[in-house]
């Protein structure tokens, strides 16, 4: 409830600037500066989740549209400033459009306009590396997650994703078994990781049932029948409700 109320005021205050932000741009049509401040404050108001997916992607085309002016405005040295803000913008639109519309083809695209204007953004590649994937490339799913996993090492969700990418292409093309050691490893990874989290952590139980069931895969595609049926016992375990203690008899 905080955090709601948090972007409603935070939504509010731009909703507020953005009337005039246009009266300045309308008494100085080439203030880079204020074209960069209008597309920075459409941006943000894309980023709330409550919001409908129409909604932020209209907010994310008037951001890159503002943000486009700034650029052109300003070609000193500033302009790197303006691209991260639209490396944002054009990823944010392609997440979007893959993960709330299924055009996957057009979030590539975007994604892309992204990678070339900020190269070293861990997400960005986690999230091309995802793109790819869903389209069966999985030489660029590979590159762009094992990009990402180099940009951020350890991390949790993209070890389990290449995990995953290496187990389809394995799956899609036989050549490619010798992918499925690898994959159990960053599997093995990550629920080491996975059983590290607090017992108090509502993401330990969720991630290790995923992360088992993903281990079992593996074990299938390899043909490991013993370790397959170890892995979905504990997994079994883990699904299982937990055996309470049979209460104390009554005091006499």
């Amino acid at each position: 409830a905080a955090e709601q109320l948090h972007q409603q005021r935070r939504d509010s205050a731009l909703l507020t600037t953005v009337p005039l932000l246009r009266e300045a741009l309308a008494v100085h049509p080439m203030s880079w500066s204020a074209w960069l401040q209008l597309g920075t404050a459409y941006w943000a108001l894309a980023q709330t989740p409550t919001h409908l997916p129409q909604q932020n992607y209209t907010y994310l085309l008037t951001a890159l549209a503002a943000l486009d002016q700034a650029r052109f405005y300003q070609q000193g040295s500033f302009g790197a400033g303006i691209d991260v803000v639209r490396s944002q913008t054009y990823r944010d639109l392609g997440r979007l459009l893959g993960e709330q519309y299924g055009d996957v083809p057009h979030a590539i695209e975007y994604l892309e306009k992204s990678k070339a204007l900020d190269p070293d953004e861990p997400q960005l590649y986690y999230l091309l590396g995802s793109a790819y994937s869903t389209q069966h490339d999985y030489p660029r799913a590979l590159a762009n997650t094992q990009r990402s996993l180099a940009l951020r090492p350890g991390n949790r969700e993209t070890q389990e994703n290449l995990a995953v990418i290496y187990q389809k292409y394995a799956t899609a093309d036989p050549s490619q078994r010798p992918l499925l050691p690898q994959a159990e490893r960053l599997l093995q990874q990550v629920q080491a990781a996975n059983r590290a989290l607090p017992d108090n952590d509502p993401r330990k139980l969720p991630n290790m049932r995923r992360t088992l069931g993903l281990l079992s895969i593996n074990y299938a595609l390899q043909g490991n029948a013993a370790r397959q049926a170890a892995t979905d016992q504990e997994l079994a375990a883990l699904a299982a409700p937990p055996v309470l203690a049979a209460p104390a008899p009554a005091p006499q």
